[in-house]
C-alpha cells in the first residue's frame, strides 16, 4: 500500500481512504479460524487478478513493475494460505503428478 501511494502522492493525486478504521482492539474473533482463512485465501486470489488487471491496462513502466511484485508477492501468501488449509484438513490436497524418478526404480 505504501508502494502505491508514494507514487499517488508523487503526482499530486489523491489518495484512497483507509480500511485501518474498521480493524478494532477486540481479542475475541467473532468467526472461525476456517472462515477467516478461507475469506483471506479469496481476497488475495482477487487482489491477484486485480494487479495482473492493472498490469496489462497500464501505459506507465513504474506502476507495472510494482504491480507485478505485488502480483507475486500475493501469489506467495495465496499458495501459503492453500497449504495451512491442507494442513489443517480444511481442503483436500489437489491431485499430485506422479514421481517419474522413483516410477523407474
Amino acid at each position: 500500500m505504501d508502494v502505491f501511494s508514494s507514487l499517488l502522492t508523487k503526482d499530486n493525486l489523491h489518495l484512497p481512504q483507509s480500511c485501518e478504521t474498521e480493524v478494532t482492539n477486540s481479542n475475541i474473533s467473532p468467526f472461525s479460524d476456517r472462515l477467516m482463512l478461507l475469506q483471506t485465501g479469496f481476497f488475495f486470489g482477487v487482489a491477484v487478478t486485480y494487479y495482473n488487471a492493472a498490469l496489462i491496462t497500464s501505459m506507465r513502466a513504474d506502476v507495472s513493475v510494482h504491480c507485478e511484485k505485488a502480483a507475486l508477492d500475493s501469489l506467495w501468501s495465496y499458495s501459503r494460505i492453500g497449504k495451512d488449509m491442507i494442513d489443517n484438513q480444511w481442503m483436500e490436497q489437489p491431485p499430485q503428478a506422479d514421481d517419474r524418478k522413483r516410477l523407474d526404480d
